[in-house]
């Protein structure tokens, strides 16, 4: 099973991560931001890429607008794509656009 995580670096995101079984799951950790990686012993069986961050426009204008006009380039069909941050225009974005049967959001999916 492949599962997708689009978020900010937290330590409870690193957390989660380190309870899931590696032998069972297949994760791509996509990151927006190489400042907010802290230290941390994440198993080398985790795929991180980082993600182009939008550009600060991007904040100010409405999430239905950015839904519409916004394209991701993530190619790669996922089993489960989780947003871990739902605040933050970047991960819901990508949770929400790429491939995968099935979406999860960790606050509140936003509405479309």
């Amino acid at each position: 099973m492949s599962i997708v995580f689009s978020i900010k670096a937290t330590k409870s995101t690193f957390n989660l991560l380190s309870k899931i079984d590696l032998d069972s799951y297949e994760i791509d950790l996509y990151l927006f931001d190489r400042t907010n990686f802290f230290e941390t012993n994440l198993d080398s069986r985790i795929n991180i890429i980082y993600l182009k961050k939008y550009p600060k426009i991007c904040k100010l204008i409405n999430f239905n607008i950015l839904y519409k006009i916004i394209k991701i380039n993530i190619t790669k069909e996922y089993d489960l794509a989780i947003d871990f941050n739902s605040y933050s225009n970047e991960c819901a974005l990508n949770a929400l656009k790429v491939k995968a049967k099935k979406q999860c959001f960790s606050m509140m999916k936003p509405r479309l």
